[in-house]
């Protein structure tokens, strides 16, 4: 197998990966505030891209599929059938799989508003945090009918 070919097959699954990515998140109907970390990621692959000697089509579009999926992995939310974590290969967790969910309150000091970070506690005890640009009430009227019964709604 030439390096070609490699860079090749990686092509077509990061692209299927951002094809993916953007599907879901078409599906969002709360969408959390953007992970402007992601962006960092993006600026490392540009300077490895600049130094490295290797210039095929294949290559470039192999880091230009891993700029776009960073870009895309900074948006994250609620869907309909769960939540939308902010992650480089966008997975959607089951609110079947959800144990709980904190939302906190926390004003931005700039401007005055009330943000809500949601913690949201998977049944393998993984965290998903998200920041949403909405009052506590609000984002819990939007997810609470969504949620099973033994799923609970902590407002703090």
């Amino acid at each position: 197998m030439s390096i070609n070919t490699m860079w090749i097959i990686l092509d077509i699954a990061l692209l299927t990966g951002a094809a993916l990515n953007t599907y879901w998140q078409s599906k969002l109907i709360e969408r959390a505030h953007y992970n402007y970390w992601m962006i960092l990621y993006s600026v490392f692959y540009l300077f490895f891209i600049w130094w490295t000697p290797y210039t095929g089509e294949a290559y470039i579009v192999l880091i230009a599929a891993l700029i776009l999926l960073n870009f895309q992995s900074g948006v994250g939310g609620f869907t309909e059938r769960g939540v939308m974590g902010n992650h480089f290969f966008s997975t959607i967790t089951p609110y079947t799989d959800l144990t709980a969910i904190t939302l906190t309150r926390f004003k931005v000091v700039q401007n005055d508003k009330e943000r809500v970070i949601a913690t949201i506690v998977t049944r393998r005890n993984h965290r998903i945090q998200l920041i949403f640009n909405h009052t506590a009430e609000e984002l819990e009227q939007v997810i609470q009918p969504k949620l099973p019964t033994e799923v609970s709604v902590t407002i703090q």
